[in-house]
């Protein structure tokens, strides 16, 4: 102490200091010298903390050395009654505090604090990293005493204990196994989240303190283990573990887990138990032990080699178990793969080297490929991988590695290298696309060849791997690049022409031919060939001027075909009049009695007359096909009764030539379609005449099948025509479907005809939607097949009355209820036409009155209730048309007698306008009896008219 009082005071202060200890101490403190005995102050420096008193108006009394380090600057100027603001002013003024004038405020306002707040101790945080205690107790008198303690060690133990503590936790908390620590009670410390993923049963019902025998019954009740269910032998596996550590144990969880678990006694006698997850090594054991099984039974049934080789790589041995090398072990081992080796020129020299530089390095390699002679003299290509071998003091012992042969996959290699390079140098673009998925269709580029950059513009690098947005067209709205993309959901081919984006901003155009590519039933690829089609484009914008002069002359092409179509319906007119005469006269004399001689002539004449008329009709079709005149009716018909129609009319002249003639009808055939039954029948017909004309011997087969169409709703049926006839050669298939078109002239001069019958049918098929195709060869003869689609029966108009072919059915047709026969008026300018038609009439029973022109037809019906009208179309003067229209115009009874147009004409077109003139029906000359008397009779159907 310094500053020292007079004895009075000095007695005083060291009475105030002994209050103070006592104080401090709770009980009596005494000196051995009261008044300022130095042996009392000595002991107050011998004090291990710093020590103060202060008087009830909070001024120094007494203190020590220790206390005044925490003061330094106040060291000079300190002494006994010195104010405690003042004693914390000199302080704060100590140059010590530079830099840390935070720290100091702080250390002021804690000085403060702690000074106004007695009991409570205060730290004060000094510079340097140090931390002073501060204790204060009030004393009886008012007075203070404080006790300074230097806690700057004490505090660095305690953050290196909290941190030890901290880590120790921490590392507790990063164990990968499961941890627990119990005291020597078995009641638990401390464990790890690892342990409560072990035993999820066990999840926030941990706490500390619990006892092992607690955690043993929860593990009872869990039934999480597999191999013990008891509860009891748990709880007793439980005890045994613990009362006898040290040796590992395993439990089987439910989840298919297995817990190795190891408990250790602490120092302390306490536990500690660590459990592992050992699932993974159980599996990595079993399939280790699996793989050495498997790796014995591949090395019985694998293809490929084993070998090992010296340090000098020299082979020293080679398995080969399936015997692919046909190696000749004696001239193969003690041999390097250098001298193996067969040289080749493509086998590039860089390749040997960075081999032998592997070698050198003692790296591993795979798949080292080069050719060999390894048995006999055949060159095959190896593939060959290996790994260096040292032993146990890093000394390199040689190769050990594996081979295979591919030859194979070589020469397939270097095909398709030449199939790229090719695919490189074609002239048009290929682009490959990679597709995934089903109905998303995502796609991307997988390859492109040089010309797609010519095309474009853009490399392979800049399309590769990405969306072919650049197939897509500048257009997303043209009808073809929506088709495009259409056909890439639906997984099908497309085909057609689209602008396509260049990459320089111009827009040119492509012809893309788009396949699908499926692997095992799946969409894997589509290939696109694309051909820049710009020049033809623009070829087309300039020759804009010659598409209209070609429409003008398409415009005088037709203007010419209707011509010639008029002339040659003119010349039908013209031909037929006559023909009509020639044909319907034979009737009539071979409906008379005639001797053989006279009969057989006059069925030449008519038969001769009917081939005239088929050439006439083959013509007048060709002609009608040719200018778009071609009508086709949707009415009801039986595929059997037209069959069955065609049968009976060649049935006289398969049986002339001793040709049976069969009929197959498939049983899902329907019994009634809708269709244009006329020209089903003209086709049959034709193929079927055709078919016993090129046939000496043998037989013809018609057969009717239906064709199943997955996409089409319509009925598809198949009409075949097949023969045993000459054949045809392949390549005359298609000459044949062509107009005028005969084989040879032998077959022409040998068989007849004009070549216009299977054009007609081709023609007619394509007309009615469907096709006919071919399948012959010299020797084994034809078979002609037509494909046509038909509607639903109930969907078509009304059918026409079945015509009746006999002449007792047309006799009782044509008879009223009365029995009188009907009274007939025909109208006809030609005289050989009358001359027949009366005849035919008569042979049945009928008479009728003639008008030759439209003018005398009116008067007669006026003058005379007639029951029919026979309507000739062109005379002269008034013609049938106007006649009709002029009848239809009268009143009473004969305005709605029954008309027939009976002409030349035989246009569907003309038919249309006979009945639109009035007439009932229509009869094409020339005409057999038969069919005149079922003209009749359809108009009596119902009985004799008024």
């Amino acid at each position: 102490m310094t500053d020292k009082p007079g004895a009075l005071q000095q007695a005083t202060i060291w009475n105030r200091i002994v209050a103070a200890l006592r104080t401090l101490a709770g009980a009596p403190v005494y000196s051995s010298t009261v008044g300022g005995s130095p042996g009392f102050g000595e002991g107050l420096e011998a004090l291990g903390e710093g020590f103060a008193v202060y008087d009830a108006r909070d001024r120094l009394v007494a203190w020590n050395g220790r206390y005044i380090i925490y003061f330094p600057n106040a060291r000079r100027q300190i002494h006994v009654g010195m104010p405690f603001d003042e004693l914390l002013s000199a302080c704060v003024e100590d140059p010590v505090w530079k830099g840390f004038e935070g720290a100091r405020n702080r250390f002021v306002d804690a000085s403060r604090a702690g000074h106004a707040r007695t009991g409570e101790p205060v730290v004060l945080e000094l510079p340097g990293d140090r931390a002073v205690e501060l204790t204060e107790r009030r004393m009886a008198d008012g007075g203070r005493v404080v006790i300074a303690r230097d806690i700057t060690n004490e505090r660095i133990t305690l953050r290196a204990l909290a941190l030890n503590d901290q880590r120790f936790r921490d590392a507790i908390a990063a164990m990968n196994e499961a941890f627990t620590l119990y005291d020597t009670d078995n009641r638990l410390i401390i464990w790890n989240e690892r342990f409560v993923e072990f035993f999820p049963h066990l999840a926030g019902k941990l706490h500390v303190g619990m006892s092992h025998e607690d955690l043993l019954r929860l593990d009872a009740a869990s039934g999480i283990y597999t191999d013990v269910t008891d509860a009891d032998e748990i709880m007793q596996a439980g005890r045994l573990r613990r009362e006898r550590p040290g040796a590992p144990y395993e439990m089987r969880m439910r989840s298919g887990q297995t817990i190795e678990g190891t408990q250790r006694r602490t120092a302390d006698g306490g536990r500690v138990a660590i459990y592992r997850d050992v699932s993974e090594a159980r599996r990595t054991l079993k399939q280790l032990a699996d793989s050495e099984i498997r790796l014995r039974d591949f090395a019985q049934v694998t293809s490929d080699w084993f070998w090992e080789t010296d340090a000098e790589h020299r082979f020293t041995f080679i398995s080969d178990p399936r015997g692919v090398l046909a190696l000749d072990l004696e001239a193969t081992l003690g041999k390097t793969r250098f001298e193996l080796m067969a040289p080749g020129d493509d086998f590039p020299p860089a390749y040997i080297e960075a081999h032998r530089k592997a070698l050198g390095d003692r790296r591993p390699f795979r798949d080292f490929v080069y050719p060999a002679r390894l048995g006999g003299t055949a060159l095959e290509w190896v593939d060959v991988s290996g790994i260096p071998l040292f032993d146990d003091a890093g000394r390199f012992m040689g190769y050990r590695g594996a081979g295979r042969v591919v030859t194979d996959q070589v020469r397939a290699r270097r095909r398709l290298e030449l199939l790229q390079s090719a695919i490189d140098n074609a002239n048009d673009a290929v682009t490959v696309l990679e597709a995934s998925g089903h109905r998303e269709r995502k796609v991307e580029v997988a390859f492109v060849n040089r010309a797609f950059e010519r095309l474009t513009g853009f490399s392979p690098g800049e399309v590769i791997a990405r969306p072919p947005l650049r197939l897509a067209g500048v257009e997303p709205e043209h009808p073809a690049t929506k088709a495009l993309w259409e056909a890439i959901e639906d997984g099908i081919a497309f085909r057609g022409e689209l602008p396509l984006a260049r990459r320089d901003g111009s827009v040119g155009w492509v012809d893309i031919r788009l396949d699908p590519i499926f692997e095992q039933g799946r969409l894997t690829h589509y290939v696109a060939i694309e051909r820049d089609v710009s020049e033809r484009h623009e070829n087309q914008a300039r020759l804009a001027w010659a598409r209209d002069e070609a429409e003008a002359a398409r415009v005088a092409a037709e203007k010419a075909n209707r011509a010639k179509s008029d002339f040659l319906a003119s010349m039908s007119h013209e031909i037929r009049t006559p023909m009509n005469g020639v044909i319907g006269m034979a009737g009539v004399l071979l409906d008379s009695a005639l001797d053989d001689t006279q009969r057989r002539a006059a069925e030449t004449i008519r038969e001769s007359g009917e081939i005239l008329l088929q050439i006439i009709n083959d013509i007048l079709d060709l002609s009608k096909l040719e200018a778009g005149r071609m009508e086709f009716d949707a009415r009801p018909f039986s595929p059997l009764t037209i069959a069955q129609g065609v049968l009976g009319i060649i049935a006289g002249r398969a049986a002339a030539k001793n040709l049976p003639v069969h009929l197959d009808i498939a049983p899902d055939v329907p019994a009634s379609i809708a269709g244009d039954g006329v020209r089903v029948r003209q086709i049959l017909l034709n193929l079927a005449d055709n078919a016993i004309k090129f046939t000496d011997a043998g037989e013809v087969r018609i057969s009717i099948g239906r064709v199943p169409r997955a996409s089409d709703a319509r009925t598809w049926l198949a009409f075949t025509v097949r023969d045993t006839g000459i054949g045809i050669p392949v390549d005359r298939h298609n000459d044949l479907f062509r107009e005028f078109n005969q084989l040879d002239s032998s077959i022409t001069r040998r068989y007849g005809g004009t070549g216009l019958g299977l054009a007609i049918c081709r023609s007619l098929a394509e007309r009615m939607g469907g096709a006919i195709t071919l399948d012959s060869a010299p020797g084994r003869g034809s078979a002609f097949e037509v494909k046509l689609p038909f509607g639903p029966a109930s969907a078509a108009g009304p059918s026409p009355s079945d015509a009746r072919t006999s002449e007792e059915t047309s006799n009782a047709a044509i008879r009223g209820p009365d029995g009188r026969s009907p009274r007939i008026l025909l109208v006809e300018d030609n005289p050989t036409n009358r001359l027949v038609a009366l005849s035919m009439l008569e042979s049945v029973g009928l008479k009728a009155d003639v008008a030759d022109d439209g003018q005398s037809a009116v008067a007669a019906v006026k003058a005379n209730p007639y029951d029919l009208v026979l309507m000739d179309i062109h005379m002269p003067g008034m013609d049938g048309l106007a006649a009709a229209r002029a009848i239809r115009a009268l009143d009473g009874p004969a305005a709605r007698v029954p008309i027939v147009a009976v002409t030349a004409n035989a246009y569907r077109s003309h038919a249309a306008e006979c009945i639109e003139a009035g007439m009932n029906d229509f009869l094409a000359k020339p005409y057999r009896k038969a069919a005149l008397i079922d003209a009749i009779a359809r108009q009596f159907a119902d009985g004799m008219r008024p």
